[in-house]
């Protein structure tokens, strides 16, 4: 199902309760809530949660355990897998003979991206908060405004989208660029994000090579680039967090600065799935 409630279900030791959440492009987080709980009549909600994609691995899999005199339990994920179905499984845990009544909410929160298409030139960014923004070239992309009546919403813009091409250079290599040969810019108040393309049985095995430079004009003293490397669904909480950790994937971290504007990563037998490259430029702190 998509975001919503289930109706109330009722669990006992041999009969776990199973369902399928899809959860679309451009998703920031989904949220898990068990709601009115009782076992056997009694306040408590004594369940496991288990949350897996149906299309990764096995390991890629959260699991909750509610315990305790409450009605209410949650899991939140941030930037869960985009694009796919998430398995849902709930197993009682009160033991032989007990039952467990709970009602089930599902929340998607969604995120209004600004996908660069280099047609036309920017003259502001659209929703520049820093004093210092930098980025990794000079030209200034151009933009495709989803509108507010788009399947992500209204709101402000959650990161900027830029197009990716992939050659395929020879029977085992490929390469991915910006479109147009373009650099991409990089900013203080949302990640740009780029997306490569190696979901297809041709593209197991190898490895996946990143490579990036700072353009030496446009990054300036004390200031860092972060960038997040993930499987899935891209890191989008630079804000709040530098540990590119996503909901299923434990991203790979790389730092762009006036003391080092090269970074290379190469990750062996990488997942075949799409993969993300997010990056954000990480301002100064002021002095208090």
């Amino acid at each position: 199902m998509r975001e919503g409630h289930w109706k109330p279900q009722s669990l006992s030791e041999s009969i776990p309760f199973g369902c399928r959440i899809f959860v679309p492009e451009y998703t920031q987080e989904l949220r898990l809530e068990l709601q009115g709980c009782a076992s056997n009549g009694s306040l408590g909600c004594p369940v496991r949660l288990t949350v897996g994609s149906a299309t990764l691995p096995s390991n890629f899999q959260k699991v909750l355990t509610c315990t305790g005199p409450t009605q209410a339990c949650h899991l939140l994920l941030p930037s869960p897998p985009w694009d796919r179905w998430l398995q849902v499984t709930a197993k009682s845990l009160a033991g032989p003979h007990v039952s467990v009544a709970f009602s089930a909410v599902a929340a998607l929160t969604a995120c209004r991206p600004w996908i660069v298409n280099f047609q036309h030139l920017l003259q502001s960014s659209p929703n520049q908060s820093c004093n210092t923004s930098t980025g990794l070239l000079s030209p200034s992309p151009g933009y495709q405004d989803l509108g507010r009546n788009s399947s992500v919403g209204g709101g402000p813009f959650c990161l900027m989208n830029y197009q990716v091409m992939r050659e395929d250079t020879d029977v085992v290599s490929v390469h991915f660029r910006p479109l147009d040969r373009v650099s991409v810019l990089v900013q203080s108040d949302m990640p740009s994000v780029m997306r490569l393309q190696l979901n297809t049985a041709m593209d197991s095995g190898g490895s996946l090579t990143i490579s990036l430079w700072a353009n030496k004009s446009m990054i300036s003293n004390n200031t860092l680039v972060m960038v997040c490397v993930n499987a899935a669904s891209p890191f989008l909480s630079f804000n709040t967090s530098l540990n590119c950790t996503t909901a299923f994937f434990q991203g790979y971290p790389l730092f762009l600065s006036t003391l080092s504007r090269k970074a290379n990563l190469i990750i062996p037998y990488p997942e075949t799935d799409y993969w993300y490259l997010s990056l954000q430029l990480v301002c100064p702190q002021s002095p208090e």
